[in-house]
């Protein structure tokens, strides 16, 4: 019996940081992102396409195929915060699209850019940076600005509202701390 790996494309990588780039590509972004994010309870964070646009500062995207395959969103935060995140649902890129996106999580959370995580999310991060790169929960009011509900005795885990809902959470990365 022969397995076959799923075959990946050739991927071209780009940062958008102007606005009028982001919006050429912003229905493209927030149709993936929603994708993402559908199954995600509170879902994608975010009430419009402009408000994507105008609360992010960076757009990691990746091509394949004349297509964006990946896109992570990120906002100047203790360095750099990424807020979103996503591979494309599109069967025959997608396993561009993930690896594409796991080799940009690899880069950016090793350089002054963190993330909060949880559920599917967090054990698909600490499955690329392993858990060196977790930060400790009683950063995480510091890092967010957001009121902390409870720090879970692990030292990892802190509960939190999230577009109404109380969500678990940790923080993987490096973050720069003042």
């Amino acid at each position: 019996m022969i397995i076959s790996k799923a075959k990946t494309l050739p991927v071209v990588q780009r940062t958008l940081t102007e606005e009028a780039q982001k919006i050429f590509h912003m229905q493209e972004v927030w149709n993936l992102l929603s994708a993402a994010y559908n199954t995600v309870p509170g879902g994608l964070n975010f009430t419009s396409h402009l408000e994507m646009v105008r609360k992010t500062s960076d757009w990691n995207l990746s091509y394949s195929n004349n297509s964006i395959v990946c896109a992570l969103l990120s906002k100047p935060k203790a360095g750099q915060k990424v807020v979103a995140f996503g591979a494309t649902a599109d069967k025959h890129l997608r396993p561009s699209g993930k690896k594409a996106l796991t080799k940009t999580i690899e880069q950016m959370l090793k350089n002054n850019c963190w993330m909060e995580v949880s559920e599917k999310a967090e054990s698909f991060v600490l499955s690329i940076v392993g858990s060196s790169f977790i930060v400790p929960n009683n950063l995480a009011a510091a890092l967010t600005n957001k009121r902390i509900s409870n720090l879970s005795p692990d030292g990892i885990h802190y509960t939190r509202e999230i577009c109404g809902l109380q969500k678990t959470k940790m923080i993987v990365g490096t973050p720069v701390l003042s």
